[in-house]
């Protein structure tokens, strides 16, 4: 068996390096990469691993080849066209490869580019098709219905992170949808100490890439309107500089925190906060799951798809509204009882995100049961001529076979 994986933003050889010498995880957090490559394993797969982190790069390793190309970081006009061309630059060394399955999680918006490739096509949403609140932008609009038409509704399974996915794939296709979690080993978590309500300074803690559409300048906005609280910031990101410029005195930046950092922070929070803005395309925000899995009280929005997952230790506001944060900051801050009892909640939410039947591997499991038995690559569906004509566009660009 062949298969194809259209990653994301990972440094693959070395998460393979960790994997394949069983080497304890150094961060907090769910790794699907290291999921793949067991999931490969099981299938012994001949696999083609896509990647953008760092410098362009083809290695193997095994059964693997791991790709990574740099990808567009501009805005504008300018992003549609630099993802156009990556997967159409893309296409080429697919096509030669021919795998029989193409997983598909990294840069959705843009896999209809790959519609040429034989083969089948199982897509794995990790974030909303769009912005939940509000219609998707014109430009988003079209590609989405280039999705649907030329993968979604050829697909026999979708596998989605939360209810607020499968909603808007079941508007896009009939096909089986599949639900998982991010999932964690307990000893992530082993040894955190307990919050302690009433211990002072009150502590909030804020995990999250640092850009402004999840929410950061709101978080400084937050610790300007409450000076006797403070505010940890974890993780690295486009807008740390300026968050960081412009921070009140009791706004800590933290950096890129590895799981002893992170315990050490999380340890000393009361409570956490995930303000992620409206305007973005959110996952489900693992940091909320990470919240409760440490025992702490959330504060967030709709915009979370871990919402509707969390809500008895949550308090929920309503997203963009700054004054609310503040507001449900200051109650648990002053209310023993609301804090305790959120608290407590935690305690039965965590299960699970712990119980591995829910997590990303168990999932594929399940949706390629859904597939043929046996995938023969030369399995041809149906095309338009503009779609192929993309496939011959990108093959007479020239690009090597290794992209």
């Amino acid at each position: 068996m062949r298969i194809a994986y259209l990653a994301g933003p990972a440094n693959a050889p070395e998460i393979y390096r960790q994997w394949s010498g069983a080497e304890r995880q150094a961060y907090a957090g769910t790794d699907y990469m290291k999921q793949f490559l067991q999931l490969a394993e099981e299938l012994d797969a001949e696999c083609q691993v896509i990647t953008w982190s760092g410098e362009r790069s083809v290695t193997r390793l095994g059964q693997f080849t791991f790709i990574n190309r740099p990808i567009t970081t501009r805005g504008g006009a300018g992003f549609y066209l630099g993802q156009l061309w990556w997967h159409l630059k893309l296409l080429p060394a697919l096509l030669r490869f021919r795998p029989d399955l193409l997983v598909l999680t990294g840069n959705q918006g843009f896999w209809w580019t790959l519609a040429p490739v034989r083969a089948e096509f199982l897509p794995s949403f990790h974030c909303v098709l769009w912005r939940k609140f509000g219609p998707p932008r014109l430009a988003w609009s079209f590609l989405l219905h280039l999705e649907r038409r030329f993968i979604l509704q050829r697909c026999r399974a979708v596998v989605v992170t939360s209810h607020d996915i499968a909603r808007q794939v079941r508007q896009m296709t009939d096909a089986k949808i599949i639900h998982h979690l991010p999932t964690y080993s307990a000893e992530q978590f082993a040894g955190l100490a307990a919050p302690r309500w009433g211990s002072q300074p009150f502590r909030v803690a804020f995990v999250s890439r640092i850009e402004a559409n999840k929410g950061v300048f709101d978080v400084m906005e937050m610790a300007r309107r409450l000076p006797s609280v403070r505010f940890d910031i974890c993780g690295s990101g486009g807008a740390l500089e300026q968050a960081r410029s412009n921070a009140p005195d009791n706004v800590t930046f933290h950096g890129f925190c590895d799981q002893a950092k992170m315990a050490g922070v999380m340890g000393a929070a009361h409570v956490a906060i995930v303000p992620t803005r409206a305007d973005c395309e959110a996952g489900f925000e693992m940091t909320c799951a990470e919240a409760i899995l440490s025992g702490r009280p959330l504060i967030t929005s709709a915009v979370c798809p871990a919402l509707e997952y969390l809500r008895p230790a949550t308090i929920e506001v309503e997203p963009d509204h700054v004054e609310e944060y503040v507001a449900a900051i200051q109650r648990l801050a002053t209310d023993r009882a609301l804090y305790e009892r959120l608290q407590t909640a935690c305690v039965p939410l965590q299960a699970q995100f712990l119980d591995l039947g829910n997590s990303w591997l168990s999932a594929m499991r399940r949706a390629i049961d859904y597939l043929p038995a046996a995938i023969p690559a030369s399995l041809a569906l149906g095309r338009t001529g503009s779609v192929m004509a993309l496939a011959t566009l990108a093959t007479l660009a020239g690009v090597p076979s290794d992209l």
